[in-house]
């Protein structure tokens, strides 16, 4: 039997893109699907679906668009990346990162949250030199916010309260 990506490791990643079919070669497939159509002007495009709408913020047939009106379609037009640096990154991943920011670099927006201090982002990542560009793409163009205080997920929350015990089902 064979493992088949069909577009990639769809469900990790945007399909039909690099990092879909890294991360599936990954994860060990047998192979990986993916799906072409023609542009107006007769480029290959990886997509599945005929039309852009369900992939992108755009509109219309690929057939019936130029391969330059497809590439400034925003695929997501806001990315969040939530706590960085919670957990290390392993290299492959800091590699992904890297990749992740430089292509949104002033193309589309990205909000990067963490707790660390940009001068640990060199352990994070396992290398200061990424990190180094890392940081200098996200903070061009950029407002910082520093977040000082106690976590808001815990604001109405009596911590040394005890747990409540629930009513068994004895049914």
């Amino acid at each position: 039997m064979l493992n088949i990506a069909h577009r990639g490791a769809s469900g990790t990643f945007p399909e039909n893109t690099l990092s879909a079919f890294r991360a599936a070669i990954d994860a060990g497939v047998d192979m990986c699907e993916l799906d072409v159509q023609l542009s107006r002007d007769g480029s290959v495009v990886v997509i599945h679906d005929e039309t852009v709408e369900r992939t992108t913020d755009g509109k219309g047939e690929v057939a019936e668009l130029t391969i330059e009106e497809l590439k400034r379609l925003d695929r997501i037009p806001l990315l969040i990346v939530d706590e960085v640096g919670y957990i290390p990154f392993d290299p492959a991943a800091a590699n992904l990162m890297f990749m992740l920011v430089s292509r949104r670099y002033e193309k589309a927006s990205l909000i990067v949250t963490s707790n660390k201090n940009f001068s640990l982002w060199g352990e994070i990542f396992g290398d200061d030199v990424v990190a180094a560009a890392m940081i200098d793409r996200l903070v061009h163009h950029a407002e910082i916010i520093a977040l000082k205080g106690d976590s808001y997920r815990l604001k109405n929350h009596d911590l040394d309260a005890r747990p409540t015990p629930r009513p068994t089902d004895a049914g």
